[in-house]
């Protein structure tokens, strides 16, 4: 569900439902490393964001990019409106074969902090 003003920021939980089938892309900065093995975990995944197939880049309050066919793409005008949620999480695999989940945190609109999570 799409607001009618471009400048709007729109958030994740408006749309969260509509895209359920896909997911988001996620750069977590400084890059996180597996628990396991210690391997950098460079491709992550989540479904917390507005699922847009877009690319958010830690630092920043808008994605960075949506690498899908042009027809298919938001513009950049519009891409600039969207937001994370305050928290979020995100998910990685490991070449040891270990699935690693994050979570994400907003401040002010912007993705500040990521932590990995640890399974008991």
């Amino acid at each position: 569900m799409l607001r009618s003003s471009a400048m709007v920021p729109q958030r994740a939980a408006n749309v969260a439902k509509t895209y359920t089938g896909m997911f988001d892309l996620y750069k977590p900065a400084p890059m996180l490393s597996c628990p396991a093995c210690a391997s950098p975990l460079r491709k992550w995944k989540g479904k917390g964001g507005p699922c847009a197939l877009f690319v958010w880049e830690q630092g920043f309050k808008a994605p960075i990019d949506q690498p899908i066919d042009d027809d298919l793409r938001f513009s950049l005008e519009k891409r600039a409106t969207w937001r994370l949620p305050g928290t979020f999480r995100i998910s990685s695999s490991c070449a040891c074969g270990v699935k690693v989940d994050a979570e994400g945190r907003c401040e002010d609109d912007t993705w500040t902090h990521t932590r990995v999570l640890v399974s008991p």
